[in-house]
């Protein structure tokens, strides 16, 4: 037991001895700034409520309003700024870490009922006069004076003035007991400053933009409302006993349901019973942790309505410290930590917590350090890592994060878009359409991997030229590797190795990926064409569509029909140019050549052929809806259509096709033209099983010889 209590103690408190405690309370700069709405607030007020209601029935003083916990670090270091004397910080200091909504929610409330009372008392000032010789009414001045100090000490830490020593009688030097960091100081020197909404709230400094003071404007009337409740409660349903007990009344019992109390203080003793309750009656338990790391893991395994801490948002405050306070605002680095701050708070909740994760870890990898989805090793990794750094590595570090999480933005952000930032550094049309298949592919680990060579390039490290060839080659790369797996088998391990390697050494990368290849399909340089070709035929590339939209691209590039049904050669140089926008955006459909319904074609008669790459081929989707399910004849006749280059041609099949199928083929796009379309209508040879069989190979082979020129 000695041994956990060197690493935190958890103590039963209610708010009275939360707020009265000989520490203070600092908030620090990664915790959110209060954030709770008005329905937040009221509902904290109405548990209160509830709870009274309960009374009624509570016969032994059990019953309570739990709060849940609130987590604290005692730590009196790392208080940002430091005072010019640290004499005049207070004795005791805890970080909070998890609690600090509810904390300044309850501060509020203290202070709504703290202006509530001072209104009802001058409303009944003469009438107290009048009555203090009754024992009730003499007992709630008592009360009242005694919740009023109570109020004061637990919104104020008072310390010794310096100079105290020269008096008989010591001095005070009063303190809000909430300060946030770097925007408050606690000190009796002129570095004293209360600039945060909490802070400046308690010392009573009115900022009407302050969403603190906003919530007070909104509770106060509504806690108004609820006392008339309470009022009722007290006089028709909770026993005088109770109300004793409440208000901690010792000796002879005090009759607060007499008739000159309810005529005339019915509001006062209202409000003195709410603030009794929520001092005494209402608990959490208070966890003090001894250091950082152990407060986080305890956190996370307590939480379970809260907004769980990010990773960056407990790096920040170290970043700031290492820079030191007094440079940080004019500082390089405050740029970065902002813009990365504003990326991370427009995203909402659920992203923001993986968004943050997969930007941390994409860091780690750029120093070959892989870490798992705890939330924790993303903690200790900035943490450890960012001090073992020197200052110029440090500027590196978080350079890299930067680029990491602008890059996340504009590749992954938007489901369907690359931000023009990012599609823009080269003004190279292919190297836009793989950016748009790598992200039509889920290829998220090539993120940072982008980043890399976006900062080599800015930094005139690679010239645009090997930019592109980079692109081109991470492209080969994934789509020869993932075509010939039906799951991602190890791809992004590999991406991993290459992250490391491209922020370290960009020289390297193209052999790196071929030695990868070879080592994935067991190959060498001579055999790995035939090992790629044997693993992708017998895959279902129907279900890897948007590779398989790729590999077919790939196939008909500078390609042109042969005599065989279905077949492609090579063209001339930029005879067909496939990786066009305009193809990407418009061949947009897989269609099957011979339907899956194996009943209308009897020439299909392996049913596993049906979903070979032979026997897909794109069209935009307008089109493949219009041609799907006709027979092979009239599937050639619009396949003839489809491949015709001239106007007067297309028109005069269009003519035979009418004639002879009594019908206008008018959704069909006949503006598109394909290589691999007219290689469809270049025999008149029936769609056999054999002839896919001869396709599926074909089609491998023509992108296997032109993706294996990018890696080289």
């Amino acid at each position: 037991m000695s041994d956990l209590k060197n690493i935190f103690e958890a103590t039963p408190d209610n708010i009275l001895q939360l707020l009265t405690s000989k520490w203070a309370y600092y908030i620090p700069a990664y915790q959110r700034e209060f954030n709770w709405d008005e329905s937040k607030a009221i509902e904290l007020v109405n548990n209160f409520c509830r709870g009274i209601k309960k009374l009624k029935n509570d016969t032994n003083s059990q019953s309570f309003t739990f709060l849940g916990a609130i987590i604290s670090i005692d730590d009196k270091e790392s208080i940002l700024p430091k005072p010019e004397n640290r004499n005049d910080l207070p004795s005791e200091i805890h970080h909070i870490i998890d609690g600090q909504q509810r904390l300044t929610t309850l501060i509020i409330i203290i202070k709504a009922l703290d202006s509530l009372i001072k209104d009802e008392m001058t409303n009944v000032k003469n009438k107290l006069t009048e009555n203090t010789h009754e024992p009730e009414v003499g007992e709630l001045i008592q009360i009242t004076k005694k919740t009023m100090n109570q109020f004061k000490t637990s919104l104020i830490s008072k310390i010794e003035k310096r100079d105290c020593f020269f008096n008989d009688e010591p001095s005070y030097h009063e303190y809000p007991r909430i300060i946030r960091a770097y925007k408050d100081c606690w000190s009796q020197g002129q570095d004293e400053k209360y600039e945060s909404e909490i802070s400046s709230f308690i010392k009573g400094k009115k900022n009407e933009n302050s969403h603190v003071l906003k919530i007070y404007n909104q509770i106060k009337p509504e806690i108004k409302k609820r006392i008339s409740e309470i009022e009722r409660e007290i006089f028709t349903q909770l026993s005088n006993n109770t109300i004793n007990k409440i208000f901690g009344t010792t000796g002879e019992e005090i009759e607060f349901k007499s008739n000159i109390i309810q005529d005339n203080f019915g509001k006062l003793l209202s409000l003195l019973f709410l603030s009794q309750y929520i001092l005494n009656k209402v608990c959490v338990t208070y966890v003090t942790v001894k250091n950082n790391m152990n407060a986080f893991d305890i956190f996370e395994a307590l939480n379970t309505t809260g907004d769980p801490l990010t990773a960056f948002e407990t790096f920040k405050p170290q970043v700031i410290e290492n820079i030191g306070l007094d440079k940080y605002d004019s500082s390089e680095n405050k740029k970065i930590i902002d813009e990365l701050q504003v990326y991370f708070d427009t995203v909402n909740k659920r992203s923001k917590s993986k968004i943050t994760k997969q930007t941390t870890s994409w860091l780690a990898l750029c120093y070959d350090k892989k870490i798992s989805d705890d939330i924790s090793e993303h903690r200790d990794f900035l943490k450890v890592k960012f001090n073992e750094l020197n200052i110029e590595e440090r500027n590196l570090f978080l350079k890299k994060y930067h680029s990491i999480a602008l890059h996340h933005k504009y590749f992954i952000l938007d489901n369907k878009k690359i931000n023009s930032e990012l599609l823009n550094k080269s003004q190279c049309e292919l190297v836009k359409v793989l950016l748009y298949f790598i992200k039509q592919c889920g290829f998220e680990l090539i993120t940072p991997i982008l980043s890399n060579l976006s900062d080599h390039l800015d930094n005139e490290v690679i010239a645009e030229d090997e930019y592109i060839d980079s692109i081109k080659a991470i492209t080969a790369f994934s789509f020869l590797y993932r075509s010939a797996h039906k799951d991602s088998s190890g791809i992004d391990n590999a991406f991993r190795k290459i992250i490391f390697e491209t922020y370290n050494n960009h020289t390297n990368l193209k052999e790196t990926l071929i030695n990868i290849l070879y080592e994935k399909f067991k190959a060498e340089a001579h055999t790995l064409k035939s090992m790629f070709i044997e693993k992708s035929i017998q895959l279902d590339h129907y279900a890897l569509k948007s590779v398989t939209k790729f590999i077919i691209l790939c196939s008909i590039h500078n390609a042109q029909k042969n005599d065989e049904l279905g077949i492609l050669i090579d063209g001339v140089e930029n005879c067909y140019n496939a990786f066009t926008l305009s193809n990407f955006n418009l061949l947009n459909s897989i269609e099957h050549i011979a339907p899956t319904d194996q009943q209308k074609w009897d020439t299909i008669k392996d049913s596993e052929n049906l979903n070979k790459i032979g026997n897909l081929t794109l069209l935009p989707s307008k089109t493949n809806t219009s041609i799907s399910n006709k027979s092979w004849d009239e599937k050639q006749a619009l396949y003839s259509i489809l491949s015709q280059t001239s106007q007067d041609k297309k028109n005069t099949l269009i003519k035979i096709y009418k004639e002879q199928y009594s019908r206008n083929p008018t959704q069909i796009d006949l503006e598109v033209f394909q290589p691999q379309v007219s290689s469809l209508c270049s025999s008149n040879e029936i769609w056999t099983d054999s002839v896919i069989k001869k396709r599926t190979i074909n089609t491998y082979e023509r992108a296997y010889d032109l993706l294996i020129k990018w890696l080289h």
